[in-house]
């Protein structure tokens, strides 16, 4: 038995090895998308004009790091390019990964911002992002989001109400229950022609995808 020892041993570090390489090729690649996302009973906050020519969408959770650093690494080029000049209509489906105790109030917050307009729901989603480090994992996340609501000049009677009576808790849950139900692998995770691009994409892939020809998309 001694002299199988280091075969299994070596033989266990090469599978684990293997499943690492096909984890991280997976992460780097675009996977097909077998449905397309359905807004109806989920929060959804979306930037760009409604008649844009192309609508991409991001699954994205407040608590994930990733997520955090998409935002300030990349969306301000594609804000610029796409979103402000009419190419892209953007849209996130928020929501909560399990593991992610505090993403589900953070989403909520967002829900009750949206509910203010335009003005209040894009302060409170980069307020989420930028502080996410303060209210992650902490037991004073509510109170961070009630000060961000206050800095983002929302209506702090109206957000105190709708965080108070869980108003949107089945949008929530929905919008977990829809990227359960798309199959989005992770997060970030860009849904463009009917593929999944995890992990997102930069200004410049986004562009080289949009002046592919149809058929090689």
């Amino acid at each position: 038995m001694r002299t199988r020892t280091p075969f299994l041993l070596l033989l266990g570090l090469a599978l684990a090895g293997a499943g690492a390489l096909w984890f991280l090729a997976r992460s780097n690649s675009s996977t097909r998308a077998s449905l397309s996302i359905d807004p109806t009973g989920a929060v959804v906050y979306t930037l760009g004009a409604p008649n844009a020519p192309l609508e991409v969408w991001v699954g994205s959770d407040y608590q994930c790091p990733d997520c955090r650093r998409y935002e300030i690494d990349e969306l301000p080029a594609i804000a610029e390019r796409f979103i402000a000049t009419g190419k892209v209509r953007w849209r996130y489906l928020l929501f909560a990964l399990p593991g992610h105790a505090e993403a589900g109030p953070a989403t909520h917050a967002m829900a009750c911002a949206i509910d203010q307009g335009d003005r209040a729901a894009a302060a409170m989603h980069e307020g989420l992002f930028a502080a996410q480090a303060e209210w992650s994992r902490s037991p004073d996340h509510l109170a961070v989001f009630r000060r961000l609501a206050e800095a983002g000049g929302l209506d702090l009677t109206a957000y105190d109400e709708c965080m108070a009576s869980n108003r949107h808790a089945d949008q929530v849950a929905g919008s977990w229950r829809e990227a359960q139900r798309v199959g989005i692998p992770g997060t970030p995770t860009v849904v463009l022609f009917e593929r999944f691009y995890v992990g997102g994409l930069t200004a410049n892939q986004l562009e080289r995808l949009l002046n592919r020809p149809p058929d090689q998309r």
